[in-house]
């Protein structure tokens, strides 16, 4: 029986702007697929097992002149069983929903990346990710949407309604959130203090200390650094941006620490944080590898003490470091409950990336507690299903915490709706987005309508970057066994990846940084290892 059932609600995205955005910017994106439908060859395509892979005997060598992906197709999962070590918090799959039973969607915006970063690396590593630990927002919006950024308001939001090919009789509607551009010319100064609470020796220090090194290179002269270690020591205190030499001197002064209990570092750092002037944006980063073991109630209250903070104005991200180690469910829970985001950082180039998009966000923050909410029309919607965003839908009679968004970002929702045979022409769905002004701390909403106009004849007359997105969705569902897409091969994402314009051919793959950890070994080792950084280097780049 078809798991329909009343949905509760959780946060969503926004509705302002039906322009529709220009394809030939994604086309960039989608060079790269065949290693990537060679990715999605080597998974068994009737499912997933969750038992040890059994020995396979050596594959005999491919012909000189056999294609790239056909080589990769032939490489076998070496273990089907997620990493032991590792905790995640399980949120379920999304029902769908009768509109007469409840036409109201809701939930907060998320733009966390940790759950992409953990797949990759578990996959890279030999291992299929826990399925709780698959988050399928993550994926989606790990990929660029092809959206303009506006420059007359503060948020435009696309979107477009085309018939699923995973799900017979329904279609896909996408959303599309995208902040506004902030001249570089007009960025302010900002605080940036560091938490360096790493325990696990020298590999994950050596990760960061590379990445904050990288940092220190684009802060300005009017920006601030501070380094605190898990134990709440002050490393390096407040220094001026151009005094790069005296912060790298301090990145030498980092060890790890194992007694401190976690929290004390985070602690520190945002009361020092909130001592600073309020003339600038105040942002604290915990780089941590270690296994919280708070549980929920220790979590929440770590998250009330660092409330004044907050109420102050500073806000708070999550970096984690270590497949082994990262605690997932904990710091992921933290980083929610503070309106802050969850970063895994599993390669050099990734934390490089994601620490030089929060030094970004810092100085260009547009809203913070973005939650949205979706209004279906009974009479032309029959059902729907949010997929993904269950950790931000929130329970019966309760707000969930909203996300923070910054110039540029942007946050894709997609949703699987049945529409009626005998709909009239009209709107489909209103929606509302919420949020809170950074610059003034004023609450704001925008609506829309989503009209009837808006649903596309064929797949194909969808924007690649939707199609893309709805690809990565499908991927991520078939992660975590998802029951909705329990019909779907992933032959079936290989042709619709290989229907994309662009994904007919692939160039050389670029090469990849080294580690910085004695000998220079590269992070991916083994043939079976690069067959699935394909799939992600292919969709990933963003």
């Amino acid at each position: 029986m078809t798991p329909h059932r009343r949905q509760t609600g959780r946060l969503k995205a926004f509705t302002l702007d039906a322009g529709r955005p220009a394809a030939g910017h994604a086309m960039s994106r989608f060079i790269r697929l065949l290693p990537l439908l060679a990715a999605l060859a080597a998974v068994d395509c009737g499912g997933v097992s969750t038992r040890p892979a059994a020995p396979v005997e050596p594959t005999p060598p491919m012909p000189p002149n056999a294609p790239a992906a056909l080589a990769f197709a032939r490489l076998p999962v070496l273990d089907l069983r997620p990493p032991p070590a590792l905790y995640a918090e399980h949120y379920g799959v999304n029902p769908t929903v009768d509109t007469e039973e409840e036409p109201v969607s809701r939930f907060g915006v998320d733009l966390d990346t940790a759950a992409y970063a953990l797949a990759r690396a578990q996959l890279e590593g030999g291992h299929l990710p826990d399925p709780a630990a698959v988050r399928v927002e993550a994926f989606i919006n790990r990929f660029d949407s092809s959206v303009p950024a506006p420059t007359d308001q503060m948020f435009s939001v696309f979107t477009e309604v085309f018939p699923s090919p995973n799900r017979p009789g329904y279609h896909v509607l996408r959303l599309v959130l995208r902040g506004r551009r902030i001249p570089l010319a007009t960025r302010p100064p900002v605080a940036l203090t560091v938490v360096v609470d790493l325990v696990d020796g020298a590999a994950h220090l050596d990760r960061a200390r590379a990445a904050l090194d990288a940092l220190i290179a684009r802060l300005g002269p009017d920006d601030r650094l501070t380094l605190v270690d898990g134990a709440g020591e002050v490393v390096l205190p407040a220094t001026p941006g151009d005094q790069s030499e005296v912060a790298r001197a301090a990145l030498v002064q980092l060890r790890p620490r194992g007694a401190a209990p976690l929290g004390a570092g985070v602690q520190a750092a945002m009361t020092r944080a909130a001592d600073e002037a309020p003339d600038r944006p105040r942002r604290v980063l915990l780089l941590a590898d270690r296994r919280a073991a708070l549980g929920d109630a220790g979590v929440d209250a770590l998250a009330e003490r660092l409330r004044p903070a907050l109420d102050a104005g500073v806000e708070l991200s999550v970096v984690g470091f270590g497949l082994d180690r990262y605690p997932d469910a904990d710091l992921a829970r933290l980083a929610r409950l503070v309106g802050g985001r969850n970063h895994y950082v599993d390669r050099l180039d990734e934390a490089d990336r994601l620490l030089a998009a929060e030094l970004a966000g810092a100085r260009f923050a547009l809203a913070r507690d973005v939650r949205v909410e979706l209004r279906f029309v009974p009479a032309q919607v029959a059902r729907y299903r949010l997929i993904g965003y269950e950790s931000r839908v929130p329970p019966p009679g309760e707000r969930a915490p909203g996300g923070r968004l910054a110039a540029e970002d942007a946050v894709t929702a997609l949703y699987e709706v049945k529409l009626r045979a005998d709909r009239p022409a009209g709107m489909l769905a209103s929606v509302r987005a919420s949020f809170v002004d950074a610059a003034d701390g004023r609450s704001a909403r925008v609506e829309g309508p989503i009209g009837s106009n808006e649903v596309r004849a064929r797949l194909e007359d969808a924007t690649p970057s939707g199609r893309l997105a709805l690809v990565a969705a499908a991927f991520g569902e078939k992660l975590r066994r998802a029951y909705w897409v329990r019909g779907v091969r992933y032959a079936d994402l290989r042709a619709q990846l290989a229907a994309l314009p662009g994904a007919s051919r692939a160039p050389p793959r670029p090469a990849r940084p080294p580690l910085p950890r004695p000998g220079h070994q590269t992070f991916l080792s083994t043939a079976h290892h690069h067959n699935f950084s394909f799939f992600f280097d292919s969709l990933g780049r963003s």
